[in-house]
């Protein structure tokens, strides 16, 4: 799904494809993976010639069958993963049978990927060639990047092309969809029910909190990154500071451990591990009190786009309360002010700033997580349109 951009800035969304596309053509002479089909490289006119077992059928086997039912690609997952590696289904039901002179194309970023899908893909046919089933194992678009993904179907070289999109991970803030899933986190079931609890009282999606904690810490209390960020939210001094002047019970009341700032990372790391540092020491290592931190700052984040000069110009490119999602997400990984800067150089395309270059992978794997937490593929996975 193309996404919507300003109207300024769509001439270099275009000019940019069209770069990425001449860029993958040039590396046809390459061994190195450029997509994540597989290497660009590998396409070779021996693999155009590459055929496959359609199923012979005659004019009037196919005119038996109703004319107006149209051919329907399915996917499973529903959506794009970008958090995890993924077996990726593409399924296409025709009901008219998939013969001889069918084809099936891939593009993607706007370049045909067809053969790529053709050696790599593990295809299966039904036995009354309605169906067409391809298998891509560990599937996993490339993070950071742009990654517009479409199906093309044809019965015939006469008939109408049958298009689908893949599309990305969505997730709204205001949902308030229960999880249903939480792979790969089996320790995960500690904290749901508060994670579900918090969310709901602060009318924020469960699903969303849940992607946060998981992206952030992966359902571990005791994480402590470089950034000396603690706890299942991973709270940081500075975000502390937000977090504490809006709390003003947490403030008095909630403790806190100046060792955390000020020794050795190795040895702070080391500590909490040991529970030399605990909850009783530092309230980002009691995992309630983290959750509604986190909350609380997403809050502040909330906040700060909606009042003074950055609620202007959030209006200026964002018309929508689902577009706040990139700009709350970006902000909590970068700070604001970072987000800010980059929002005023480029507009709706922010995200793709150097300066937000893990900020752009962070944000698409929490919405990426949030998606596939609220759906399963037992209920759907989700509209999947």
């Amino acid at each position: 799904m193309k996404l919507s951009i300003a109207n300024q800035n769509h001439t270099l969304r275009t000019y940019g494809l069209f770069v990425a596309g001449l860029f993958l053509l040039f590396q046809a002479g390459c061994a190195g993976p450029t997509t994540p089909f597989g290497p660009v490289g590998e396409i070779s006119s021996e693999l155009k010639q590459k055929s496959f077992n359609y199923v012979e059928t005659s004019n009037e086997d196919l005119q038996e069958r109703h004319s107006r039912l149209e051919p329907q690609f399915h996917f499973s997952p529903k959506r794009l993963v970008l958090h995890e590696k993924r077996d990726f289904i593409i399924t296409l039901h025709d009901p008219l049978m998939v013969t001889k002179e069918s084809t099936i194309e891939l593009y993607y970023n706007e370049v045909n990927l067809s053969q790529l899908l053709r050696r790599n893909g593990h295809w299966r046919f039904s036995e009354d060639g309605t169906q067409v089933q391809i298998t891509l194992k560990d599937f996993r678009p490339h993070p950071r990047t742009e990654n517009q993904i479409q199906f093309r179907y044809q019965r015939t070289p006469d008939s109408a092309t049958i298009t689908r999109d893949y599309l990305p991970p969505n997730c709204d803030l205001y949902a308030m969809d229960p999880i249903r899933a939480h792979i790969p986190f089996d320790q995960a079931d500690l904290y749901l029910k508060e994670i579900e609890r918090q969310a709901r009282e602060s009318q924020i999606n469960p699903a969303l909190l849940a992607a946060l904690v998981a992206q952030e810490s992966s359902f571990n209390p005791k994480a402590f990154s470089k950034a000396r960020a603690v706890g299942l939210t991973q709270i940081t001094s500075l975000a502390e500071k937000e977090v504490l002047k809006m709390e003003e019970k947490a403030r008095r009341q909630w403790p806190r451990d100046r060792r955390i700032a000020s020794l050795p990372y190795p040895v702070v790391k080391l500590m909490i591990g040991n529970d030399h540092i605990t909850e009783r020491q530092d309230w980002r290592l009691d995992p309630l009190k983290s959750l509604h931190g986190g909350i609380v700052y997403l809050n502040y984040v909330d906040d700060y786009w909606k009042s003074g000069p950055a609620n202007l110009l959030r209006q200026t490119y964002f018309h929508k309360s689902s577009s706040m999602i990139d700009l709350l997400l970006a902000s909590y990984n970068s700070g604001p002010a970072r987000v800010k800067f980059a929002l005023e150089k480029r507009g709706q395309n922010f995200l793709y700033d150097p300066s937000l270059r893990e900020a752009k992978r962070y944000v698409d794997r929490i919405k990426s997580y949030c998606y596939h937490f609220a759906h399963t593929e037992e209920d759907g996975g989700g509209d999947g349109a």
